[in-house]
């Protein structure tokens, strides 16, 4: 274990430095739509050259990112080098850096780094989440139910009514970061966290850990190669959105 605590102390220090190149760039608005449909920005790109090159450096295994991917063995790095990519580029604060260290399929550390908003969450498997350096814990429930919906596509209204209809007193935002939402989760700002038809394994991967650290669940359904449906919050309430929405 002592370890893996260097190899995430390093890694944590090489994030703070990607983050710092973030926070006061140009915004770049000419941005590149991808196979996908999802957009890329010049920064996405040299995000990620910078987390693979540096995370290579620490230690000597592939890395599996958003942006290019390499044939991955028992152990390889997670990374999204920009989530939130179209909040990133027209200047909204809500977008994060996330790498996840992974080993015979455990994850065995997450960081999820949101530099303008200087947001640091982080969780080594076993040892509980944090919000810069302070332990975090998913929220109990209450008379009042807040959550966060992706609002990737037409589908997810349908989930919002069907969830509103069904349980009085909810409030449903979209922050436009998957990482984001389910850290926030975690930290017990938001209920639960609902992602349809959208996120993938970078997407959800470095977060899951944080969530579960921080007492709660993360559940995932895969949909199509690659792509997912998620649930993130305690216990109980994943199994009470999903027996609404049933999607995973």
């Amino acid at each position: 274990m002592n370890d893996i605590k260097v190899i995430f102390e390093k890694a944590v220090e090489l994030v703070k430095e990607c983050g710092e190149l973030l926070k006061n760039v140009d915004y770049d608005k000419e941005v590149a739509i991808k196979e996908d449909s999802t957009i890329v920005t010049k920064y996405d790109m040299q995000i990620d050259r910078k987390l693979t090159e540096g995370l290579k450096q620490i230690t000597d295994c592939s890395v599996f990112s958003e942006e290019h991917a390499e044939e991955q063995k028992d152990t390889y790095f997670i990374i999204d080098p920009i989530d939130g990519t179209n909040n990133f580029s027209i200047g909204f604060e809500y977008f994060c850096i996330m790498v996840a260290f992974v080993k015979n399929k455990t994850t065995l550390f997450s960081i999820v780094y949101a530099p303008v908003l200087d947001k640091m969450f982080t969780a080594i498997k076993g040892e509980g989440a944090y919000l810069n350096n302070k332990k975090i814990h998913v929220k109990k429930q209450g008379d009042r139910t807040d959550g966060i919906v992706s609002m990737a596509n037409i589908k997810s209204l349908e989930y919002i009514e069907k969830i509103t209809k069904s349980k009085k007193k909810t409030n449903i935002k979209g922050l436009g970061s998957t990482g984001i939402s389910i850290c926030y989760t975690a930290g017990g700002i938001f209920d639960f966290y609902v992602g349809v038809n959208g996120p993938h394994l970078w997407d959800y991967i470095p977060p899951k850990l944080i969530i579960e650290e921080a007492g709660g669940v993360l559940k995932y359904k895969e949909i199509d190669k690659g792509i997912y449906n998620i649930i993130a919050g305690s216990k109980e309430i994943v199994d009470e959105i999903n027996g609404i929405i049933h999607i995973v």
